[in-house]
């Protein structure tokens, strides 16, 4: 019955794909008729069935929605992530400058450390200079003179000489180096490494003036012990001592004078320099 109802007049029922195209008509699932359950038919056309639907449309929007919102957030991580990555570079940055600012304090700290030993030395070389006055035994200058003791008489002579040379030589170092090591240390406790170094700069001149007025204060004290054990020995065995002082002393003085000369390098500054904040603390950098 449903063949008649779509065939009229009992036409032939198409029997190509031709021949129905050229009728206007398909085939049941193909011209969109279908049959009801309770009997009947309902028709829908090509573009009905084909037309998408609202949410195809919507789920389509949104995932291209999904899409752009997935460009601009992975735009946001790399831009986040650069931004993250600069900074840890100027962290590791400041963190280098400020392990080279923390070296050179501590640089300067051994250094003032240095300086505070010759203070030290050179005041246990006065008092003890100053204090082998009482040991050194010897005659009278008017019975020295009387009995023609005149090697006596030298040596007292010289004794006293290097006590009074070698006590202000002792005591011009300890001041020199006390008062520099009392104020580099004030600079740096305050903060203040750039004034630290100009201080040290400057005063350059003073601390080479100290430096020999140490040693020569040391070598006043050397003379002194041999002049001291010489006026113990018997009379006749006083010219010996000396001469046998004396030859010690000038090993001494020779071997220390050496090591002193080898260390020159260490303070000989370059041909040109030029100082910055960083290095300011001891030392002049060398320019191109």
């Amino acid at each position: 019955m449903a063949r008649t109802r779509f065939f009229p007049n009992n036409r032939k029922r198409p029997t190509s794909l031709l021949q129905t195209s050229a009728l206007g008509m398909f085939p049941s699932k193909m011209n969109g008729h279908t049959d009801d359950k309770r009997g009947g038919s309902r028709t829908f056309s090509i573009k009905q069935r084909f037309k998408p639907s609202s949410l195809s449309v919507s789920q389509i929007e949104h995932n291209v929605r999904c899409g752009n919102e997935g460009t601009t957030t992975t735009a946001s991580m790399i831009e986040t992530l650069s931004d993250t990555a600069e900074r840890l570079a100027s962290l590791r940055d400041a963190e280098n400058d400020g392990d080279d600012d923390g070296d050179q304090i501590e640089r300067a700290c051994i250094r003032l450390d240095g300086l505070e030993v010759y203070a030290v030395v050179a005041a246990l070389t006065i008092s003890t200079s100053i204090g082998v006055i009482d040991l050194y035994v010897s005659p009278s200058w008017t019975e020295m003179y009387a009995n023609g003791m005149v090697i006596t008489f030298i040596c007292k002579l010289v004794f006293l000489a290097c006590t009074y040379v070698g006590s202000l030589l002792g005591l011009y170092a300890t001041l020199v180096f006390s008062l520099t090591v009392m104020y580099g240390k004030t600079a740096m406790g305050m903060y203040k490494e750039d004034a630290f170094g100009d201080f040290y700069h400057n005063t350059m001149k003073q601390r080479i003036r100290g430096f020999k007025a140490f040693l020569f204060s040391i070598y006043a004290f050397l003379i002194q012990i041999v002049l001291l054990m010489s006026a113990m020995c018997p009379q006749e065995m006083q010219l010996v001592s000396v001469l046998f002082g004396c030859l010690s002393v000038s090993m001494i003085y020779k071997d220390t004078e050496d090591i002193v000369s080898k260390a020159g390098i260490i303070y000989a500054p370059p041909k040109r320099v030029n100082a910055t904040r960083t290095d300011s603390v001891y030392f002049r950098t060398p320019t191109t």
